[in-house]
């Protein structure tokens, strides 16, 4: 997988590569930038509201400059997620609606398993494997 692919996902994406490829480097990523920049003393972010007031936002430069660079690749993750699942990338407008609408898309994208046959989004994800029977129930052949 190149780069360009990790970044702008297309088709479907399992729930484990999902976990480890995307969500895993989108938590540790920020916050060791994070760590970088106070490490480096540089300053954070202050922003002015309306009436006057400023607000020391805790991130700084480097942190900012790492979140905004894993937006493209997590939304189009969120997307590869939703299509393995069977759903519109339309879906993706719950995160819209305040608390209750972000909650049920990281629900849906992070604990629902995917389609097992091919949908009108593509075929399986390469990594699924069909589960295994255990021995115990599998049928005896009998020779006839």
């Amino acid at each position: 997988m190149s780069v360009w692919d990790w970044y702008v996902r297309r088709g479907r994406l399992s729930r484990g590569a999902w976990w480890l490829q995307y969500l895993l480097p989108g938590v540790l990523l920020p916050i060791l930038a994070g760590g970088a920049d106070r490490a480096l003393g540089l300053p954070v972010t202050t922003l002015v509201t309306e009436t006057g007031v400023a607000v020391d936002d805790p991130t700084g430069p480097l942190q900012s400059t790492v979140a905004g660079l894993l937006a493209v690749p997590m939304i189009s993750a969120f997307v590869a997620r939703l299509h393995d699942e069977g759903y519109s990338a339309w879906r993706l407008l719950l995160a819209l609606v305040p608390v209750v609408g972000a909650l049920v898309l990281v629900v849906l994208v992070c604990f629902f398993s995917g389609d097992r046959l091919p949908n009108r989004y593509g075929p399986p994800p390469a990594s699924w494997r069909p589960p295994r029977i255990p021995a115990v129930l599998r049928r005896r052949r009998v020779p006839a």
